[in-house]
């Protein structure tokens, strides 16, 4: 299980697919899949799961587990949102458990395996598969087994927790070594659910069956409706794009590289920008799962674009602004259904924010730097005065001119107190004649003899 530094939370709103209704009929056991690494779109799948399952108020859930290990962080945050779930979970071991997943699966009340399912092997390494410092090993082996301690019940399920984290220590039961010195525990489905002790209790796991419907049926009852909890577009992509991200931010330096090595800005600079900020997307992606927050941040956007385009206020811009910041004001906040807005909750994305501001100011600055800041406004003020000189087009064709230099064919011409640039079409006018403003083409108007 890899140890990182604490993950830098940049919110990134992307409205690339749109997410679909979570769940089909209506369920009374809610079954979260927990497939692959644990990451943060793991925890936002879990996260939003279980919101779903209280606002559904379904009898429990069941995590169907089959995972490698992840992320140290995101499994510590899995284990508060499941212990802050107060319905009965059961963890489903489908068919391994490991590192990661076998923290999650030893939180829930229940344990139960697929014939062929394992679980073990959770001693935490870092990003490159190695062992920690040891001091550094120990620390962190401490605070876990205190952690788990606090989130553990059972007659053996912190020793089997204990065994599987740290090597040197030796399980045994009943006289029976489960596992030797030098060695990490890792279970099969048939050694975690033997019996021992008087009265028999199970090593670890509360049975084996073969569907998720068979442990809803075990545990809940017969009858019972188990639905499968549907991922969103968001959550889908996001899971789809994250083993890439190295290779698709290597391509994205690479780009930038070549973009800033030629001339101009270009197809090399826009497919780097993309490249770099999609790992940012995919990180958010599955934080957006609901259709609150999107359509908030596209009524925002819809209202920027209006104004661009056609009424030219600022109350509508900063009314856009508002609709925006607000969007992803939402999108950081944790809100569980029933439990209404705490003060905490409104406050908790001012670091989010804090990121966010800061890399949006070095960004500025790079391009301000670069001189796409400066071509920009440069361009907008070149926008803005052709506007300008084509409104005073319009009002001046078809008025006279006086002539002021020969237009041979031409030459400048005076309309009131405004001097132009005029062609006379046929023959040449002297100065002082007049002539009659037909159109305008090629920054010159198109004169007439009068």
């Amino acid at each position: 299980m890899f140890l990182n530094l604490k993950r830098l939370s940049i919110l990134w709103i992307s409205i690339l697919v749109l997410p679909m209704h979570p769940l089909q009929g209506t369920p009374k056991v809610l079954c979260i899949p927990l497939r692959g690494p644990i990451d943060y779109t793991q925890e936002c799948i879990v996260k939003r799961g279980l919101k779903t399952a209280k606002k559904l108020d379904c009898k429990g859930i069941i995590l169907d587990i089959h995972t490698p290990g992840g992320r140290l962080d995101n499994t510590l945050h899995i284990l508060q949102l499941l212990e802050r779930y107060k319905g009965k979970k059961v963890a489903y071991v489908n068919t391994e458990a490991i590192s990661a997943g076998s923290y999650i699966a030893m939180v829930c009340d229940l344990i139960y395996f697929h014939p062929t399912g394992i679980v073990g092997a959770a001693a935490v390494i870092d990003q490159r598969g190695q062992s920690l410092d040891p001091t550094l090993q120990k620390k962190m082996d401490s605070y876990l087994l205190a952690r788990m301690r606090s989130y553990i019940n059972g007659t053996h399920r912190y020793n089997v927790q204990r065994a599987m984290l740290d090597a040197n220590y030796i399980l045994t039961v009943e006289g029976k070594i489960l596992k030797p010195k030098d060695e990490l525990l890792t279970l099969t489905a048939q050694e975690a659910c033997h019996l021992y002790g008087h009265p028999p209790n199970p090593l670890l796991g509360n049975g084996i069956v073969c569907s998720t419907e068979a442990l809803a049926t075990t545990v809940f009852g017969k009858g019972v409706d188990v639905a499968t909890f549907k991922l969103t577009g968001f959550e889908s992509l996001a899971k789809y794009l994250m083993p890439y991200i190295p290779f698709i931010s290597a391509i994205g330096f690479l780009c930038l590289f070549i973009e800033f090595k030629t001339p101009g800005f270009g197809l090399f600079g826009c497919l780097g920008v993309i490249c770099i900020l999609l790992p940012l997307w995919t990180n958010f992606l599955a934080g957006l799962a609901g259709t609150e927050v999107f359509f908030i941040l596209l009524l925002g956007v819809s209202c920027i674009l209006l104004d661009a385009l056609y009424v030219g206020s600022i109350f509508v811009t900063c009314l856009g602004l508002m609709l925006i910041l607000g969007s992803l004001w939402w999108s950081c906040m944790d809100i569980w259904p029933h439990e209404g807005i705490a003060l905490q909750n409104i406050f908790a994305p001012i670091k989010d924010f804090l990121y966010a501001g800061i890399l949006f100011a070095i960004g500025l600055i790079f391009l301000w730097k670069r001189g796409f800041l400066k071509k920009s406004f440069r361009y907008l003020q070149l926008t803005q005065q052709v506007r300008g000189t084509l409104q005073v087009r319009k009002d001046l064709i078809g008025q006279e001119a006086l002539v002021l230099s020969p237009l041979i064919p031409y030459g400048k011409v005076c309309v009131g107190d405004q001097i132009l640039e005029a062609h006379l079409l046929s023959g040449s006018a002297q100065p002082r004649e007049r002539v009659i403003l037909i159109g305008y083409q090629n920054f010159s108007y198109l004169a007439v003899k009068k």
